[in-house]
């Protein structure tokens, strides 16, 4: 078998497992959705309508629609919210400015891509139906078809989309294939692919059902999952002088190459086939995340097979009773103006055609004979039939039903209740918006899932050295330099916040370091600029001392014509130390300036008493010192006078001579 054969081969067989394992939710899928909108009067049974219909005078089969006000109701509310995406890095090589600048070009894809469109219909489809998808694609730059841009487009149809029936988790992210098909007509399929022989459509092939009718042509998208082989390179690089090991996919010129690496990583393949040929491909996709983005409802798991489902499912026998209850109401009233006469034949033998149309018509008066058998009795109408009570009580009763089944009560819809209190009417909403925000939370999922298709493909698509624009959270946007040499010259016109140095010489090399997505939804930036507005005007109305403070901001979070002009000017009134991030000192109080000042007088004359004390103490003890060395003086000089009394004189006296 040839390369294609195999492909085919396995193909064919995939996609009827797929189809096979799915098919009871696929149909309760297209019950619901055709259900909720009431396509061809199907929330009649065809039967019961038939039946109606066919009576004389045909009975009426009214359709009042309570489903698609609940479901517009929490689409709506997501509609209000904004998805956001932060990149944040996950390694030691990732770089804040790195990860503002992916987060930037998510941004810009969604922006350029309408994305919202994209998200809007799967979400609708998953409250509809319980399930809803998008896909992410690589397509050519209009002006240069040598460039490549990533966009995001929608799936209008989810039924087009199955998958692995071995999918575990709820964003289907683990399937290791999906298919995305469509039916066109034999002469679309001869026009766009000339000289290509499909198959006959009366073969007895069983793997061909759903593949081929006498009118149409199945083609699929068939994305599979597959191991390559890919080589990694440690090597020594010397960058800014410094000798650096890292990781690299491709050597580059003045490397030392340590260690060669050989490695399997999960890689997609994706062709363009019809049952019996490979129409385009196969081709590598550039990631290992296969692009169709799944979204789905409520989920549980029975026997192992996943049970999705969307707000109408439990509904509907609640909706076809309401209906039926308002089809006998009405009934009942219109019967009332073709309330029966009694009448005998008498009366009204010689006016038959007056009386023939007396339920047609409005007569000013009605003529009738007098029976000679009954002269007492004139034509009279019968008791109109009365409006049963068990009718309008089950009216309200079903009405009721469908908003449990759906989770949304009338104050979400902001009908009257019989909640009364601010407290009961916000624990009633409150109760509506926690029974919906699971469809919110599965939404969130997806979101991640598509972040991450986004993050992995950006170094794949944005390779070579290009001004690209990104996009804030405040749709600011700026022009920056990726993949850029040093000394470029598109580094001139380029955004000067944006400039990282990565580790191989490049600026900006969106191929360096590993990032994650964490997936928000939370409200628009324009519905946080109101909300500011709004709690600022509140606050300068309460204490009017804010608005000098303040204004500025006030103004620049209002829409309107010459905002910006008057936040510059507001911005000049305010007084510096307002605008300053090192406001000057507060002057002390006065108050306690005084009283710190008796504290220092009283601690001067304190000090002055006791330097009075201990001058005097020292100069007595001086004084006593003085008076005791004059005593030892005296004293010492008497000593002296007597040892100079009893001492014999020293050497010879006068008129002795020395002796021989």
């Amino acid at each position: 078998m040839s390369k294609h054969e195999d492909i085919l081969t396995l193909a064919v067989t995939r996609y009827k497992a797929a189809i096979e394992s799915d098919q009871t939710e696929r149909e309760a899928y297209d019950d619901d959705i055709r259900f909720a909108i009431n396509d061809e009067g199907c929330q009649w049974p065809a039967a019961i309508r038939a039946s109606r219909e066919g009576d004389n005078p045909p009975r009426p089969c009214l359709v009042f629609n309570k489903i698609p006000e609940k479901i517009d109701q929490v689409e709506g509310e997501f509609k209000q919210l904004k998805p956001s995406i932060k990149v944040r890095g996950v390694d030691s090589k990732a770089d804040p400015k790195i990860a503002e600048i992916l987060q930037g070009i998510i941004n810009h894809i969604e922006y350029n891509s309408n994305a919202r469109s994209a998200y809007n219909t799967a979400h609708t489809s998953t409250l509809y139906g319980g399930r809803g998808a998008w896909r992410i694609d690589i397509e050519e730059d209009d002006d240069d078809p040598f460039v490549r841009n990533i966009v995001i487009n929608r799936i209008p149809n989810v039924l087009t989309v199955c998958w692995d029936p071995g999918a575990k988790k709820t964003d289907k992210s683990d399937a290791e294939y999906v298919f995305v098909s469509e039916s066109i007509s034999e002469k679309e399929f001869k026009a766009e692919y000339p000289g290509v022989e499909a198959m006959d459509w009366d073969s007895d092939d069983k793997l061909m059902e759903g593949w081929r009718t006498d009118k149409t042509i199945r083609r699929a998208e068939y994305w599979w999952k597959e191991k390559v082989e890919k080589t990694f390179y440690r090597v020594e690089r010397v960058v800014d002088g410094v000798p650096i090991e890292m990781t690299v996919k491709e050597q580059g010129e003045g490397d030392l190459l340590i260690e060669e690496k050989k490695v399997k990583r999960p890689g997609v393949k994706w062709c363009n086939m019809i049952y019996n040929k490979v129409l385009e491909g196969p081709h590598d996709w550039p990631s290992k995340y296969i692009p169709i983005v799944i979204e789905t409802g409520k989920e549980v798991n029975i026997a192992g097979q996943s049970k999705t489902r969307g707000m109408p499912r439990f509904a509907k026998d609640a909706q076809r009773m309401y209906d039926y209850f308002a089809s006998a109401s009405a009934e009942s009233v219109a019967l009332v103006p073709k309330v029966p006469y009694l009448v005998t034949p008498k009366m009204i033998g010689n006016h038959q055609s007056q009386w023939d149309q007396a339920a047609t018509k409005n007569f000013m008066y009605l003529l009738y004979d007098a029976d000679p058998l009954a002269p007492t009795l004139y034509p009279k109408r019968e008791m109109p039939p009365q409006l049963s009570t068990a009718i309008a009580a089950e009216l309200g009763r079903m009405e009721h039903d469908i908003m449990s089944a759906m989770n949304i009560y009338r104050e979400s819809l902001g009908d009257e209740s019989q909640a009364k209190s601010g407290t009961a009417i916000n624990a009633r909403q409150r109760q509506g918006n926690t029974g919906s925000y699971s469809y919110t939370d599965s939404f969130h999922v997806a979101l991640t899932y598509s972040s991450k298709i986004l993050i992995d493909l950006a170094p794949y698509v944005y390779d070579t050295e290009r001004i690209t624009r990104i996009r804030g959270e405040d749709d600011v946007e700026r022009d920056v330099a990726i993949n850029a040499r040093e000394g470029a010259p598109i580094l001139q016109g380029a955004n000067q916040d944006f400039m990282v140095k990565s580790g191989n010489g490049y600026i900006n090399d969106l191929s360096v370091g590993k990032y994650d997505v964490v997936a928000t939804i939370g409200p628009s930036h324009a519905t946080q600029r109101m909300e500011t507005f709004d709690l600022i005007a509140r606050l300068i109305n309460s204490v009017p001392q804010f608005g000098l403070a303040l204004g500025d901001i006030l103004f620049k979070n209002m829409d309107v014509s010459g905002a910006e002009e008057a936040v510059k000017r507001l911005a000049r009134m305010v007084p510096p130390e307002i605008m300053s991030d090192n406001p000057p000192e507060k002057p002390p109080d006065p108050k306690i300036m005084l009283e710190m000042k008796k504290i220092e007088l009283k601690l001067q004359d304190q000090n002055r008493k006791d330097f009075e004390t201990q001058m005097k103490a020292i100069t007595e003890l001086m004084k006593a010192e003085a008076a005791e060395r004059g005593q030892q003086a005296q004293e010492m000089a008497a000593v002296m006078g007597l040892i100079k009394e009893r001492l014999p004189p020293i050497g010879p006296q006068p008129g002795q001579g020395a002796q021989p």
